[in-house]
C-alpha cells in the first residue's frame, strides 16, 4: 500500500522525525523534547513533588497537631482532671482503765 521512492515496500509510521524515521511521540515531553513524566504538583526545579497538606516554614511536611505549647510542640491535652478532697482523720484516743 505505501512504496518508498525506489517503489520497495515501506513501513508507514504516524509520527516520523526530520529524516523521516519512525518516532514515539509522546504526550509530554521535557525541552529537550524527551519523553517526559508530568506531575501534578513540582517544585522549583520541576522535580516531582510531595505535596503536604501542611508544611514548616522550610515547606518540609509538618505534622499538625490540634493542641501545641508554646513552643508549637505537639502537646497532649487531658481532658479528665483528678481532684483530691483532702480528708483529715482526727483520731480521739480514749484509754479506759
Amino acid at each position: 500500500m505505501y512504496t518508498d521512492s525506489n517503489i520497495n515496500s515501506a513501513t508507514v509510521s504516524m509520527y516520523t522525525d526530520s529524516n523521516s524515521n519512525s518516532v514515539t511521540v509522546s504526550m509530554y515531553t521535557d525541552s529537550n523534547s524527551n519523553s517526559a513524566t508530568v506531575s501534578m504538583y513540582t517544585d522549583s526545579n520541576s522535580n516531582s513533588a510531595t505535596v503536604s497538606m501542611y508544611t514548616d516554614s522550610n515547606s518540609n511536611s509538618a505534622t499538625v497537631s490540634m493542641y501545641t505549647d508554646s513552643n508549637s510542640n505537639s502537646a497532649t491535652v487531658g481532658n479528665s482532671v483528678n481532684v483530691y478532697r483532702q480528708q483529715q482523720q482526727q483520731c480521739h484516743s480514749v484509754n479506759v482503765y
